[in-house]
């Protein structure tokens, strides 16, 4: 009887576990039912009340699958849950209806995306179906972040961007363009913390250059790491020693610092490694443009040109800073009070420096000799200068010029 007894009960728990088995696959199977043969055509005709029944039913039977350890691995239902929490998601904002969007939870399209990265691990037939789902979704998810970016709802948009990338990275893929403005996102919130992780996805990737070095390192700065970016920027100057960016982002970290000192061995440094190299005087020239220290963006460019007289863009560069520069001047004297006695030097050193422009300005024409702002600047700073012959040559230049 013991033994009878025994047989009977093993064959009674094979037959339980099978009966619960093929209840977890029926509600794998009933998920998908409710989805392709219910919510798709509902959706497709604008029924929308039905739809979200259909959805209601589809969710309630891929949880159940989701839980069991029978059918939670399986790419099927891996799937499945993923698209029925998009759809779930897709159908609240097309319907404004935040309280069926909340049936999947606050984080229910990040479950979304872990359930297709997941099945995509997966052997299994079903990759392509996952491919479509989680493409479909970063299709849809840009054009919400890009519309709640453009009304500057940075903290929504972060959070949309950060997802978006999300469902590329399910199916094996980078969204660069995701992560670049996940990034920007983040920092305009001033969650650099977030920013920097964002910018060095892409930095590790080399995407854009050095630019994404530069913009972590900017974050760092910004969230006082400056040993980190300290070593970020030293790191990938060895990749790109002339890299405008980081020259400028290597020296904004000691003036962050109050180490004025610290800025001026940068550049000079970077100078000392590579002397001759006139692209490098030219980038370290715009750099001190940028601070405002003028006469050692002018030494610089120069520099360049004694490397390279017929060197374009110093050219080009070097006029622009002294225009701005003698334009600087010049406000600051017709602001002061009638009578300054600072008036009259102001105004000679103003001059001299236009004149100083001239130089390389007319060299630059040379070799682009109908380029229309150049000529319209050239007769201007006559006019300015007083030169009537000069500014009637380069008018008449600048109105023939195509």
């Amino acid at each position: 009887m013991k033994t009878n007894w025994i047989k009977l009960t093993f064959v009674g728990v094979t037959l339980l576990t099978s009966t619960l088995s093929f209840a977890q696959k029926m509600n794998e199977t009933d998920a998908a039912v409710a989805y392709k043969n219910q919510y798709l055509p509902a959706y497709a005709e604008g029924d929308f009340a039905a739809a979200k029944t259909a959805l209601t039913k589809a969710k309630l039977k891929i949880d159940l699958a989701a839980e069991h350890p029978e059918t939670k691995e399986n790419q099927k239902t891996l799937y499945y849950k993923g698209a029925i929490y998009s759809a779930i998601f897709q159908l609240s904002v097309q319907t404004r209806d935040s309280i069926f969007g909340l049936s999947i939870g606050e984080n229910g399209l990040d479950i979304a995306a872990e359930a297709l990265k997941n099945g995509y691990l997966k052997t299994g037939k079903m990759k392509s179906d996952i491919e479509e789902c989680a493409l479909s979704n970063k299709m849809m998810l840009q054009v919400f972040a890009e519309a709640i970016f453009n009304a500057n709802q940075f903290k929504e948009a972060a959070e949309v961007f950060a997802t978006e990338a999300k469902f590329s990275e399910a199916i094996n893929q980078l969204d660069t363009f995701a992560v670049y403005k996940a990034g920007i996102s983040f920092e305009k919130i001033n969650d650099f913390t977030n920013a920097i992780k964002y910018y060095m996805i892409l930095a590790k990737v080399d995407y854009n250059g050095a630019y994404c070095y530069a913009l972590a390192s900017s974050a760092m700065r910004k969230n006082k790491q400056f040993e980190e970016a300290k070593t970020l920027v030293n790191d990938a100057r060895k990749k790109y020693p002339l890299d405008k960016d980081l020259i400028l982002e290597s020296v904004n970290i000691y003036f962050d610092l109050n180490d004025k000192e610290g800025a001026e061995k940068s550049l000079t440094e970077a100078i000392a490694n590579d002397p001759n190299n006139k692209i490098l005087h030219y980038i370290v020239g715009t750099v001190y443009s940028e601070l405002k220290q003028n006469e050692k963006a002018e030494a610089s460019l120069n520099k360049a040109l004694e490397i390279d007289p017929d060197y374009s863009d110093a050219q080009y560069q070097l006029g622009a800073i002294l225009i701005g520069w003698a334009a600087d001047i010049r406000k600051e004297a017709n602001d002061l009070k009638p009578g300054d006695k600072r008036y009259d030097p102001m105004m000679k050193q103003a001059d001299d420096i236009f004149k100083r422009a001239l130089t390389p300005l007319e060299k630059y024409v040379v070799k682009h000799p109908n380029e229309k702002d150049i000529l319209t600047i050239l007769s201007k700073l006559y006019r300015s200068l007083g030169n009537t012959e000069k500014y009637t040559e380069y008018k008449k230049r600048a109105e023939e010029a195509k």
